[in-house]
C-alpha cells in the first residue's frame, strides 16, 4: 500500500548547488583588475560587488547542499562515489568562499 519510492540523486543534483560558488571563484579569477565600476551599477566596483555575492549567495547555496547532501545520506539515496564527490565539492566550495572573502577583505582595508 505504501510503495513510495525515492528517486536516487545523481551527480548533477550534488553539482549543482556547488556552483554559483566555483564559477563566481572563476568569474573573480578572471574579472581583474577589481577596482573598475559595474557598467550597469556604476558606484559599485567589481570588487565589491564580488563581496557582496560572496557574503550572501554562496553560503546559502553551501548550506543548502550540505542540508541536501546530509538529506539524501540519512536516507541513503547516494552512492559511495557520489558521497565522496559531494562533500568534496562542499568543502572546496567552503574553501573557496573563504579565501575569496578574506583576499577581498584585504584588498579594501588596505
Amino acid at each position: 500500500m505504501n510503495d513510495r519510492t525515492h528517486a536516487v540523486v545523481s551527480t548533477s543534483h550534488v553539482i549543482v548547488w556547488s556552483l554559483p560558488s566555483i564559477l563566481s571563484v572563476l568569474l573573480f579569477v578572471f574579472l581583474f583588475p577589481i577596482s573598475r565600476a559595474l557598467p550597469v551599477w556604476p558606484h559599485i566596483t567589481i570588487g565589491e560587488g564580488f563581496f557582496y555575492w560572496f557574503l550572501t549567495i554562496t553560503p546559502i547555496t553551501i548550506i543548502v547542499a550540505i542540508t541536501r547532501a546530509m538529506r539524501c545520506s540519512r536516507k541513503r539515496q547516494l552512492q559511495l562515489g557520489v558521497k565522496v564527490a559531494a562533500w568534496g565539492l562542499i568543502v572546496l566550495s567552503i574553501i573557496l568562499n573563504g579565501v575569496v572573502v578574506v583576499e577581498l577583505l584585504a584588498a579594501f582595508t588596505y
